[in-house]
């Protein structure tokens, strides 16, 4: 049985608003707005071509690095 869910599921409808920031307002970059989405970040940035960041994994990566830098 196809439901609405399976038709549309998260990353379709992250697809089609990446793609309507890009195409219709000139984005060319996308800032995600839940960690719960951080597993289809790739995905998404594949399917839309340009920048994808998740919040949670850009603070972490900030942190390693200011640690590397011993800030």
């Amino acid at each position: 049985m196809t439901t609405f869910k399976s038709l549309f599921g998260p990353l379709a409808l992250a697809v089609a608003c990446g793609e309507e920031l890009r195409d219709r307002r000139g984005a060319n970059s996308v800032v995600m707005g839940c960690a719960g989405m951080a597993q289809y970040r790739d995905r998404l940035q594949a399917a839309i071509g340009i920048p994808v960041v998740e919040p949670t994994q850009a603070a972490a990566a900030m942190a390693m690095g200011r640690v590397k830098l011993g800030w």
